[in-house]
C-alpha cells in the first residue's frame, strides 16, 4: 500500500511539474534523450546510421542532407511518442503488470540476457520482421521514406541500452493516464536522442 502511494505521488509530481513548468520539464527530458545517445549501444551506430541515411553519398547537398536527417529524427521521435501514448492509454494495467513478481523476474532475465550479448558471449539475432523492415529501409537509403523508416527502427535498435530508462518513464507515464503528456514526454526523449544524430551528420563528425 505504501509502495502504491509512492508511485501515485511520482505520477502526480510529473503531472504538476509538466503543468507548472512545461518548457523546463520538456527541456530536461530532451537533455535526457541527448545523454541516452551516448550510451554504448547508440553512440557506435551514429556514423553507420548517417551513412545509410545518405545512401553512402559523401557529396550529398547540405539542404538534402538536412531534410534526410530531420526525417530520421522525426521517425525516431514519433516511435518513442507512440510508446508513451500507448503507456498512458492503458494506464493502471501497465502499473499492475510491473508489480507482478513474474514480470519483474522476466525483466531481470531479459536484462541479464542483453548484458551477456553485449560482452559477446553470444549474438542475439533480430526477428525476421525487423530484418525485413531494415532491408526495406536500406533499399530506400538516400530517400525521405528510408530515413524516416530508419528513425522508427532506431528506437528498437537502441533498446538494449535505453530499455531501463524507457521502462521507468513508461511506468510513470502510465500512472498519469494523460495521452498528451505521454506523447510530449516521449517525443522530446526521441527528439533529444535524434538531435545527436542530426548534429553528427550535419557537422560531418
Amino acid at each position: 500500500e505504501l509502495g502504491g502511494d509512492i508511485e501515485e505521488d511520482e505520477a502526480s509530481l510529473v503531472q504538476r511539474y509538466m503543468r507548472d513548468s512545461p518548457v523546463l520539464g520538456l527541456g530536461m527530458i530532451f537533455l535526457f534523450g541527448v545523454l541516452l545517445a551516448f550510451t554504448p549501444c547508440v553512440l557506435p551506430i551514429i556514423p553507420i546510421t548517417v551513412s545509410v541515411i545518405t545512401g553512402g553519398n559523401a557529396d550529398i547537398p547540405k539542404k538534402r542532407l538536412s531534410v534526410l536527417l530531420l526525417m530520421y529524427v522525426l521517425g525516431l521521435s514519433l516511435a518513442f511518442a507512440t510508446m508513451g501514448t500507448i503507456a498512458a492509454g492503458v494506464g493502471g494495467s501497465v502499473s499492475a503488470l510491473f508489480d507482478l513478481p513474474a514480470t519483474q523476474c522476466g525483466i531481470a532475465i531479459l536484462f541479464i540476457a542483453l548484458a551477456f550479448s553485449m560482452i559477446v558471449v553470444y549474438e542475439l539475432q533480430p526477428p525476421a520482421w525487423l530484418m525485413n523492415l531494415q532491408g526495406g529501409a536500406q533499399k530506400r537509403s538516400g530517400s525521405v521514406i528510408g530515413a524516416f523508416m530508419f528513425g522508427v527502427l532506431g528506437a528498437i535498435i537502441a533498446s538494449p541500452c535505453t530499455a531501463p530508462a524507457v521502462a521507468g518513464m513508461l511506468l510513470v507515464t502510465a500512472k498519469t493516464g494523460s495521452l498528451p503528456l505521454g506523447f510530449m514526454m516521449f517525443f522530446m526523449l526521441g527528439f533529444g536522442m535524434g538531435a545527436v544524430f542530426y548534429a553528427a551528420g550535419a557537422l560531418n563528425f
